[in-house]
């Protein structure tokens, strides 16, 4: 498999945290968990991907620059006023490898309402939209940065099915998704990265992922 993403001993700092040695890549036609508690460095690590994704780096190396990475999180990015339709006009002129039709298909199997605003909808839709919308890039790589906080288990089984089925009918890309909720990452996941105060203390593999109990999982967190 080729890599995608390669992160190189990554080190970073700010006032308040730090990133530490951080290395992992990430390659295609599979899905990767990131986990760890509140605070352990989850989203502070995806910021850097993104940031240096673009730029000529040598400790993140994005090898698909040609399509930039698709970015999700729990919060919708577009004003409440919006409905689907909206949406989707202002995609078409933003994001050049945007699909239209790929889009409405994934709002009909979600069962998402076209023409409701966004300010109208329950968290669980407004998730189901999230992932709606970074579907429907070209993108190689797709992050979702705890995009289901506060949804159902009912959504949350059906988003995790369809992210499953997208990976194995489009191969060529992959997941990286952080969640402090254990069950959701096993479930879905290839591989699972543990990282604890800024540092990647644990990577299991899809070969040991079975062999690992939660609680030996939690023991890294």
């Amino acid at each position: 498999m080729k890599d995608i993403l390669v992160v190189k001993e990554l080190n970073t700092k700010n006032k308040n945290f730090s990133l530490k040695n951080i290395s992992f890549s990430i390659s295609a036609g599979k899905i990767y968990g990131l986990i760890g508690k509140n605070g352990a460095g989850k989203s502070t690590l995806i910021k850097e991907i993104i940031r240096k994704s673009n730029i000529n780096s040598d400790d993140v190396i994005y090898t698909k620059s040609d399509s930039g990475i698709s970015y999700i999180s729990h919060i919708t990015s577009f004003p409440n006023t919006f409905n689907s339709k909206d949406i989707d006009k202002v995609c078409k002129k933003l994001i050049r490898d945007w699909d239209t039709n790929k889009y409405f298909n994934l709002l009909d199997e979600f069962e998402l309402p076209i023409k409701r605003n966004i300010g109208e909808l329950s968290t669980g839709m407004k998730a189901k939209l999230n992932i709606s919308i970074a579907l429907s890039r070209n993108s190689k790589l797709i992050i979702f940065d705890e995009a289901m906080n506060g949804i159902d288990a009912v959504s949350r089984k059906l988003i995790l099915k369809k992210l499953k089925s997208n990976i194995k009918l489009e191969p060529e890309k992959s997941m990286l998704i952080t969640s402090h909720v254990l069950e959701d990452i096993e479930e879905i996941s290839d591989e699972i990265i543990v990282i604890r105060d800024g540092e990647i203390v644990k990577n299991i593999s899809s070969k040991d992922i079975k062999n690992y109990q939660k609680d030996d999982v939690l023991e890294f967190m």
